[in-house]
């Protein structure tokens, strides 16, 4: 591991997997990142910007959370998201730059890295308007495919070197549109299902607007549900993410990749 230092207004470093733990362990930063994964997967399926609503809610054997708020996008790696509930929060994702705020706290993190930032989980929507909805690029190989009622499922494995941790991706399309998937473990065992519905017309091609899943892991299940409305092309991006810039006063940790 690489010993990075952070730097804050007031001097000072401290080693990075302090900085990640102090991140991380804090349930709401968790959440964030997982809900900037599923958000900017779902915009930049779409060509040009858009904006909207979405409401996600997340529930397992112990504990429950609802987030809400609204999302811009105005293109590759450019986005804004500004969470309402339960806290209030600002994500901003340029290039290389992404800025998390916490306005009620006055503290915010930047993480700068020397390539465009990529988010580390599979880009279920990204190849929502490509024939195979993006899993060619993926590294996946159509297999088989059957007909079930009016669902066809196609088969989907991954590379040789990616068997001993990934294994089969599931995709049911009825009416051309994404209606299920479910993500294997290398073992052939069920990791991950979800279901797609509330489909909006994109030139021609359809966008699901409301996605609930369930994961399996040795802990139980975890249930998930996402939602989006109010969504908005071609949009004009709001002054206020425009001309925005961290207070003065902000207590700032800066973070290098």
């Amino acid at each position: 591991m690489t010993w990075i230092g952070k730097k804050t207004r007031g001097g000072g470093h401290t080693p990075l997997f302090l900085i990640l733990i102090s991140m991380f362990e804090v349930q709401k930063t968790i959440s964030f990142f997982v809900l900037l994964t599923l958000l900017t997967n779902f915009a930049s399926s779409v060509q040009g910007s858009i904006s909207g609503k979405f409401e996600r809610e997340v529930e397992d054997s112990v504990s429950s959370q609802i987030t809400k708020g609204e999302f811009f996008y105005e293109g590759p790696q450019k986005m804004t998201i500004k969470v309402s509930e339960p806290v209030n929060q600002l994500m901003y994702i340029d290039g290389t730059t992404m800025t998390i705020y916490y306005p009620a706290e006055n503290t915010a993190f930047r993480i700068s890295a020397k390539d465009p930032i990529a988010l580390p989980f599979p880009q279920l929507f990204a190849g929502a308007l490509e024939e195979d909805y993006g899993l060619g690029e993926m590294g996946y190989t159509l297999t088989k495919h059957e007909i079930k009622g009016d669902t066809l499922y196609t088969y989907w494995d991954p590379q040789p070197k990616y068997e001993k941790i990934l294994g089969a991706f599931i995709l049911g399309e009825a009416e051309n549109r994404m209606v299920c998937t479910e993500v294997r473990g290398p073992d052939g065992a069920t990791k991950a299902k979800s279901s797609y519905a509330r489909h909006l017309r994109y030139g021609n091609s359809y966008l699901p607007t409301e996605i609930y899943s369930e994961y399996y892991d040795e802990s139980g299940t975890r249930k998930e549900r996402l939602r989006f409305d109010a969504l908005t092309f071609e949009i004009v991006t709001p002054e206020w993410i425009q001309e925005f810039e961290l207070p003065d006063s902000v207590t700032l940790t800066e973070v290098e990749w």
